[in-house]
């Protein structure tokens, strides 16, 4: 499990063709957009909390149980809806550049991963 400021990320299994990895996402916080060029395709699951995903031009919120797919080609980027409570997701990517050191997640609010 690696601590980072905004959260936590940690992989749950590898198994060369897919990766699933468990993220958790402080109050308030919000990941820099993510570059597609050298990522996977991933579906998110929100297991706790609200998410807020920008996924191409498109703005929405997800709720625990609510998932969104993400394909490789797309940019999106990621944050807790929530001033107080926690977002937890499972992340699960599938196919080319899905290894467990493929993610390289910034936080947007202070500029490093």
């Amino acid at each position: 499990m690696n601590d980072i400021s905004w959260g936590e990320h940690e992989v749950i299994r590898h198994d060369g063709a897919y990766v699933i990895a468990r993220l958790t996402l402080a109050p308030g916080r919000k990941l820099a957009p993510a570059d597609p060029s050298r990522r996977a395709s991933q579906h998110l699951v929100v297991a706790k909390g609200r998410a807020r995903v920008t996924r191409g031009p498109h703005e929405f919120e997800l709720q625990a149980n609510e998932s969104v797919y993400i394909p490789a080609s797309a940019r999106y980027r990621l944050a807790n809806a929530s001033a107080s409570e926690v977002l937890e997701l499972i992340q699960i990517r599938v196919g080319q550049g899905a290894d467990a050191d493929s993610l390289a997640l910034v936080d947007q609010d202070a500029g490093r991963a």
